[in-house]
């Protein structure tokens, strides 16, 4: 797990760089190649999981990794060919996840909210400092926005094949005794995505899960993917 959830992590680490600079035009042909390399690293990293469990790739469902301070935690939904696994085939999934190298099986469980698949939770050890980069866009994402630090909250990453969509939660300044964003600041979030120093594309709207917070999504090319109904993989970002 460690090599190719390793390379895809570091591809889009690529994409994160760029997209905390001002995009030139080379810049942004250098994005669109990072992004097809991290949606393809990302299909390796589904390829091995396969692989070590014996299933085809499209079993492979919903692919999360979020990237703490010791530690990287995949969630891995695994979909059955039909109906649900069996028994027999529920056992050697299982002996496989605890006799490879995939990583330390943390959780292993039926999905409540997919019938007949199952959720598996694996995680490794951060020894490439993925969180450290993650932290640094972060810090670049706090200044192209004219926030502090700590009003970054969770991240969202989604790797889509032709673009990557950053998910940004923005935390109002409660040291300032105020709840909430006022218009001004919304405007002024507003006017720093428009510069596209984050990504050429964007959206900025109030949080309807964070009390007073804004939400913030850019893509990182012209073409959203909308209408993209294949499979998504995901890197997660939270504050510690």
């Amino acid at each position: 797990m460690k090599k190719t959830v390793g390379m895809a992590l570091a591809s889009l680490l690529a994409v994160l760089v760029l997209s905390g600079q001002a995009l030139g035009h080379r810049s942004m042909l250098s994005m669109q190649d990072d992004t097809a390399f991290a949606y393809g690293d990302f299909g390796d990293y589904r390829e091995e999981i396969a692989s070590v469990l014996g299933l085809n790739v499209d079993q492979i469902g919903y692919v999360g990794v979020t990237a703490y301070s010791d530690e990287l935690v995949a969630e891995i939904q695994l979909i059955p060919q039909a109906g649900a696994f069996a028994p027999a085939e529920v056992n050697r999934i299982k002996d496989a996840l605890e006799n490879d190298d995939l990583g330390t099986l943390d959780d292993f469980k039926y999905d409540e909210s997919a019938p007949g698949t199952l959720d598996i939770v694996i995680t490794t050890s951060d020894d490439d400092g993925y969180y450290n980069y993650l932290v640094q866009f972060r810090e670049q994402a706090a200044s192209v926005l004219g926030l502090n630090y700590d009003q970054i909250g969770e991240i969202d990453i989604i790797v889509k094949p032709d673009t990557v969509v950053f998910d940004l939660e923005l935390l109002p300044n409660n040291a300032t005794g105020f709840g909430n964003f006022e218009e001004s600041d919304f405007n002024r979030i507003n006017e720093a995505l428009r510069t596209g120093n984050l990504g050429p594309v964007y959206d900025l709207e109030y949080s309807t899960t964070v009390l007073g917070g804004l939400d913030a999504t850019v893509w990182t090319s012209e073409n959203q993917d909308n209408n993209y109904d294949g499979v998504e993989n995901y890197v997660f970002s939270v504050p510690e």
